[in-house]
């Protein structure tokens, strides 16, 4: 199969831009916030830690801090 790929796009990297980075930024500065109150704020809104992380990283800070307390 690989004779079937062009050469020049057989081994390519995956490539990390500035947006990646930044959403793992705040990723990780709302999961230091919340810290382990995560798991009982995602059931509260019937979600995954996972998605409700996702969803506390793209908020508002200030709503973010609001949805802890």
């Amino acid at each position: 199969m690989a004779a079937l790929i062009p050469p020049h796009r057989q081994y390519t990297v995956p490539r990390i831009t500035l947006a990646d980075i930044e959403w793992q930024l705040a990723r990780s500065e709302v999961r230091a916030l919340v810290g382990a109150e995560l798991p009982a704020l995602a059931a509260r809104f019937g979600m995954t830690p996972d998605t409700a992380l996702d969803h506390l990283a793209s908020a508002p800070r200030w709503l973010v801090e609001r949805a802890v307390k």
